[in-house]
């Protein structure tokens, strides 16, 4: 009887955590897989345009704006433009690589294809979001913004992972740039005041970031303990963390500005390899939450802080 009764509370459990789990709405608001490209997109109206769907278009995971004319609330597309939608140019659906983020490295998440920007970094155009088409969804206090990256070619000058957003830069992801030199990986933020940011170097991993390896990235932002962390495992099973607490706080909102993948406006800082899985949140997504594998078994960490909570230390 006494065992009954503790299945009885132990199912009364369960389906109160579903129900607030499926009350509560999705936290992120863009997830562009790079699977497959996509003909027919809208903007402006019209079905001429290019790119990569976005796969959280669900409900509460896009809203309608601008003058898209898109009848899907939610479809919130990368748009690709110039001859890096060309096949002839080595774009469009020529661009893609079966070489995808390996399944040691994914949490829950599949992964077909990558988005190969090696192959087109000598051609011109942009991928990006358009948030004046659209609507600027990933526009809050906290954030989380994750991707997959793995460098193939040049790795010279700086490159850009993520920038957000064009002509405003409220946050970005990029490589080798001069605050973490050759093979470093930055998460940069803009507080109002400047521009605030967190490196990992050679110190931290000998071989660096453009060491022709598959790596995950997560750049999280707190608002409420004001703190700035990133997060990074690799192929090889290593882990490496950052965090520090800012003085002011971290500011999103571009407006209706882009947010740019693989380079940054007027085409430059050109990444020269492969990026899958970029999602965007507007929470501080815990670790078992991201979309890179939570705690890796063989892994070592590296750095400063605690792979289990972003807060552990203060600066």
């Amino acid at each position: 009887m006494r065992i009954l009764k503790r299945e009885n509370h132990l199912l009364m459990l369960l389906m109160i955590v579903c129900v607030i789990s499926s009350a509560a709405p999705a936290a992120y608001v863009h997830h562009w897989k790079m699977d497959a490209w996509a003909d027919g997109l809208y903007i402006n109206g019209s079905t001429d345009t290019h790119g990569i769907l976005d796969s959280a278009d669900g409900a509460g995971q896009g809203t309608i704006a601008g003058n898209s004319g898109d009848p899907n609330p939610a479809h919130d597309p990368l748009y690709v433009w110039g001859d890096m939608e060309n096949p002839d140019s080595g774009g469009g659906e020529n661009a893609f690589s079966s070489d995808a983020a390996p399944s040691n490295l994914r949490n829950g998440i599949s992964s077909s294809h990558s988005f190969n920007f090696n192959a087109v970094r000598e051609v011109g155009g942009n991928m990006f979001y358009a948030a004046d088409q659209y609507g600027n969804e990933y526009d809050s206090g906290s954030f989380t913004a994750e991707l997959f990256f793995k460098q193939i070619g040049d790795t010279s000058g700086t490159q850009t992972l993520l920038w957000a957003k064009e002509g405003h830069a409220a946050s970005h992801l990029q490589l080798n740039t001069g605050a973490s030199g050759d093979g470093g990986l930055e998460f940069w933020g803009y507080d109002g005041n400047g521009f605030v940011n967190l490196v990992l170097t050679k110190d931290d991993r000998a071989a660096g970031f453009q060491d022709g390896m598959w790596h995950y990235a997560a750049a999280r932002y707190d608002q409420v303990a004001n703190e700035m962390s990133l997060l990074v495992y690799s192929e090889d099973g290593n882990a490496y963390f950052k965090d520090q607490t800012l003085t002011n706080d971290i500011l999103i909102s571009g407006g209706t500005n882009n947010i740019m993948i693989g380079r940054r406006e007027a085409e430059v800082e050109r990444f020269a390899g492969l990026i899958d899985e970029v999602r965007l949140s507007n929470e501080t997504l815990s670790n078992p939450d991201l979309i890179g594998v939570p705690e890796p078994t063989t892994a070592v960490l590296f750095g400063i802080g605690s792979l289990l909570y972003t807060r552990k230390r203060k600066a």
